[in-house]
């Protein structure tokens, strides 16, 4: 790493993990951190701690109609479907059921998950439509490797890091921020709504 003298850092600075995610892995960040003088964040107390890495701020704008594409009928398919979406539903996984499609499925959380403090959740999103679908893992895999088992040219998967322990109020911040992103980099609108907000699912206090 460059060295930084400490006149053009600051130092000592803490975050309570709903502000920042590392760059490698994109989970958050929890602890100490410095800032550069050009607007670069790293992890530790100052530039001479051991192991630090590169972490990123979170931004990201409200959500609102106006944030999607200005097209009536878009606009009026969202409206329609924000007004509509408590009463959505999807069917749920049977092994009876046609595997062509994805079904919906509820994810299980172990013990080992909530020791590591988070999971993993995988969704899928119509392509034509903002209707998503909460899948597991291996609906994920068949739909990212295009298996002709099943319509994959009909849902876009994604996958999404979900905070499991830790101060409520925090773990409610963290996975709010992370849905944001997804929204905004993904063009995922509306999957807010699919969660229905509840961004403490499956939190566990410490």
């Amino acid at each position: 790493m460059s060295y930084y003298p400490l006149s053009q850092v600051k130092i000592n600075l803490y975050t309570d993990g709903s502000e920042f995610i590392k760059k490698s892995d994109k989970l958050p960040y929890i602890g100490f951190y410095w800032q550069t003088s050009s607007g670069k964040f790293y992890s530790g107390k100052t530039p001479n701690d051991s192991n630090t890495i590169e972490i990123i701020r979170i931004l990201f704008a409200p959500l609102d109609l106006n944030a999607f594409p200005q097209n009536k009928d878009n606009k009026a398919q969202l409206t329609t479907i924000l007004n509509s979406f408590e009463a959505e539903q999807y069917p749920k996984y049977s092994p009876e059921l046609s595997r062509t499609q994805p079904l919906y499925i509820l994810p299980t959380v172990t013990d080992q998950n909530y020791q590591q403090g988070y999971f993993t959740r995988y969704f899928c999103k119509k392509t034509n439509e903002f209707t998503y679908l909460e899948i597991d893992k291996d609906t994920y895999d068949k739909l990212k490797k295009k298996d002709p088992k099943i319509l994959y040219q009909l849902y876009k998967p994604f996958e999404l890091k979900w905070q499991l322990v830790g101060d409520k109020e925090m773990v409610y911040k963290i996975n709010k921020n992370l849905v944001d992103i997804v929204i905004r980099d993904q063009q995922m609108y509306l999957f807010n709504k699919y969660l229905k907000e509840n961004y403490t699912q499956f939190w566990k206090s410490n």
